[in-house]
């Protein structure tokens, strides 16, 4: 592969980068030159690249605010895929019904990386001040249930760098 190969590559990736730490703060979003400090990206390539999103509908500006956040064109990717509208649904439901049996708060993550997600959340239990709601992101160190998630990639042999 050439240099401007690998160029493009990486813009890429980098594109992906800021995509991911968009998700990371999904309902309040982040400031320019909060998301390029945070994604370790100069502040005129983190523009370029939130530009582009924008255009492209993965990215949106928060009307009268100064803060990015994830665009529709996410969720309509997402809804398309394979299964993924009925696995939310069925989330809530094992949630809802496990909180029920144990009277106390359960909770669905999925593995994203070397975070989770948080899919489903059902009960109270004496939680209340946990602040991890369905669409979520966090590290897998940050919570019980992401380093049971370690516990078992490190019985298997997997690394939690992995992009699976």
């Amino acid at each position: 592969m050439d240099d401007t190969g690998l160029n493009g590559f990486r813009s890429i990736e980098r594109a992906f980068s800021v995509l991911r730490w968009l998700a990371l703060r999904g309902a309040t979003g982040w400031r320019l030159s909060d998301l390029a400090k945070r994604s370790g990206l100069p502040l005129g390539t983190t523009h370029r690249i939130l530009a582009a999103l924008v255009h492209e509908g993965f990215a949106t500006q928060q009307p009268g605010s100064m803060h990015y956040l994830l665009g529709p064109r996410t969720a309509e990717i997402a809804a398309s895929l394979p299964g993924w509208l009925d696995f939310p649904a069925r989330a809530r439901q094992v949630a809802g019904l496990l909180a029920r049996q144990c009277e106390a708060a359960a909770f669905v993550f999925v593995r994203s990386g070397s975070d989770f997600v948080c899919i489903a959340r059902a009960g109270e239990g004496g939680t209340r001040a946990l602040s991890i709601e369905p669409g979520t992101r966090r590290p897998l160190a940050a919570s019980a249930g992401g380093a049971a998630m370690l516990a078992a990639l490190q019985r298997v042999g997997l690394s939690s760098n992995a992009k699976t």
